[in-house]
């Protein structure tokens, strides 16, 4: 187009009176709309950043806690690691109470994975009929380093009845014992006793502690029977309560049990 024609045709075209201020306002309004259009994004940001944040914090701490259960055997692969399949098929049954809870003692992380009560849960003869108790627990060094030798902590378990003091109703009085073994670079047990169930109306606990006999340096028991670790014992210690079901207790055949290994429970 013409030069001269465009001006022409341009100084022809009409405006109203109020266009130049009616422009300047829409032009105000679109820097306004803008500048505040940018405020919220940044806020939005600022938010999603924020529980981006607090989020990956909490799925870092429940992954890694996670994770170091996810590491462990569970009891029915120790079971079977230990040569016992019965028992690994009664750690699947729906008598089997799975725990994994883990206590820092010291150096070490102890965890009680899981415990099963009943009888014929054992492939060997002498034991099948047995009415008992197995606890599959593990002992491992907190900053991931290797134990090498089973049994190198020192650390014993013993179940613990509220009511009753420790040196006289213990793992060593209600027929205890055990089975140990590493895995990758993991200590883990299993240990036995008598069937626990039947203690069931009272707390039942399991004490994890460096020493051996239970004895009244290690341990303390209240006026109403609850038992804890001594105030002055500070080697490495952790004591659990095992969820067991009341309504299985046997007040009966728990004082027949103590009765008959002859402990003096006053």
């Amino acid at each position: 187009m013409n030069k001269d024609k465009y001006k022409a045709a341009v100084d022809s075209v009409k405006f109203r009176e109020s266009f130049e201020q009616d422009t300047i306002e829409l032009m105000r309004r679109a820097a306004e709309y803008k500048t505040q259009k940018k405020e919220n994004d940044k806020m939005k940001t600022r938010k999603i950043i924020k529980v981006s944040v607090i989020t990956a914090a909490l799925i870092a701490a429940l992954t890694g806690t996670a994770f170091a259960l996810s590491a462990l055997l569970s009891p029915p692969e120790v079971a079977l690691k230990a040569g016992n399949n019965a028992l690994a098929s009664a750690f699947e049954s729906k008598d089997s109470i799975t725990i994994n809870q883990s206590r820092k003692a010291g150096d070490y992380t102890i965890t009680l994975n899981g415990i099963v009560s009943g009888k014929g849960l054992t492939e060997y003869d002498k034991e099948a009929e047995a009415d008992k108790s197995y606890i599959v627990a593990s002992i491992a060094h907190t900053d991931e380093s290797k134990i090498n030798e089973a049994g190198e902590t020192g650390i014993s378990f013993s179940p613990l009845i509220s009511g009753y003091k420790p040196w006289q109703v213990n793992a060593w009085t209600l027929g205890g014992g055990y089975s140990s073994f590493i895995h990758d670079g993991v200590n883990y047990y299993i240990f036995e006793c008598k069937n626990l169930e039947i203690f069931a109306d009272r707390t039942v606990y399991l004490a994890a502690y460096e020493g051996t006999a239970p004895s009244a340096d290690i341990f303390t028991i209240s006026q109403n029977g609850d038992i804890s670790f001594a105030e002055g014992f500070t080697k490495p210690h952790a004591m659990f309560t095992l969820p067991l079901d009341p309504q299985k207790a046997d007040p009966g055949a728990a004082s027949k049990l103590l009765e008959s290994t002859g402990i003096i429970t006053d």
